[in-house]
């Protein structure tokens, strides 16, 4: 990697910084909210159709599927998924009778000069029933992925839908993986923990906030709070930030046009009757 720090943003959320390269990324549950009834559907698949939009208005490309995102069916998925402007990740969500996954096992996203590889995960423990769809853990999932992904990557960024308790088993058993963030079943923001060479964070739900990660990246190493870590630097140095949308940051207006445009839709498709 060299002697010198590289600097960079991992921004879990819909921000750019134009001051520094930036990385957005959402970790998943970001495109449908809950489970559907029949009739919500149409609603449903106009949301999640303008999330992706605002998402890539703001200059985000990836995205993690939760479980929450199954709700509106593979068709919906697969019609969003659109490599490279719109990479759905999940390495285990599989096809039924193939056995191939279904969208992006991962992706590669530069940052200034930093290659980073991110992995996206679905909590396979709370996956809906359905027809189509097979489920890997990640103790199948992550061994033979990170064989291929962990020499050529200079961050291992993984996605995850877990919940904590098995985000932090992903740490011990894979150092390889630098950070993960959560898309986990308890909302709220979570500052940056440490396990091993991993941080583990999660940014609240449906866009409240922004969480960005700030580094100074000396390669795969430990690392430190740069709050806390005095000037002894043995490592890769963070700092962590929630922004509360509402109070921070101005309306991009792309942004606010795509979703007043979704909202009447939504709206008129709710007003509609719906075919017995």
């Amino acid at each position: 990697m060299g002697g010198l720090p590289k600097k960079a943003s991992l921004v879990r959320g819909l921000m750019r910084d134009p001051n520094r390269p930036a990385l957005l990324v959402s970790s998943g549950n970001m495109l449908l909210n809950k489970n559907f009834t029949a009739s919500e559907q149409t609603a449903a698949r106009i949301r999640a159709k303008a999330m992706v939009r605002a998402h890539q208005t703001m200059g985000g490309r990836v995205m993690g599927l939760g479980t929450l995102d199954l709700s509106g069916g593979v068709s919906l998925l697969s019609a969003l998924h659109r490599p490279p402007e719109s990479t759905l990740l999940s390495a285990n969500l599989l096809n039924r009778k193939s056995r191939a996954p279904l969208f992006s096992p991962y992706t590669m996203q530069k940052v200034g000069d930093l290659q980073v590889f991110l992995i996206g995960l679905t909590d396979h423990k709370a996956m809906p029933p359905d027809r189509q769809l097979s489920m890997s853990s990640w103790k199948e999932t992550l061994p033979e992925l990170l064989v291929q992904l962990e020499k050529k990557a200079d961050i291992l960024l993984l996605l995850s839908n877990y919940p904590m308790t098995d985000n932090m088993a992903i740490a011990r058993s894979f150092p390889a993986i630098d950070c993960i963030f959560q898309a986990g079943h308890v909302t709220g923001n979570k500052a940056p923990i440490k396990i091993g060479n991993t941080l583990i964070s999660q940014t609240d739900i449906r866009g409240k906030f922004i969480g960005v990660l700030d580094i100074e990246w000396h390669g795969h190493s430990i690392w430190q709070n740069k709050e806390s870590a005095g000037t002894a630097n043995k490592g890769n140095m963070y700092s962590n930030r929630f922004m509360a949308i509402k109070d921070s940051m101005r309306d991009d207006p792309l942004v606010a046009n795509i979703i007043k445009q979704a909202k009447r839709r939504m709206i008129k498709a709710q007003a509609q009757p719906q075919a017995r």
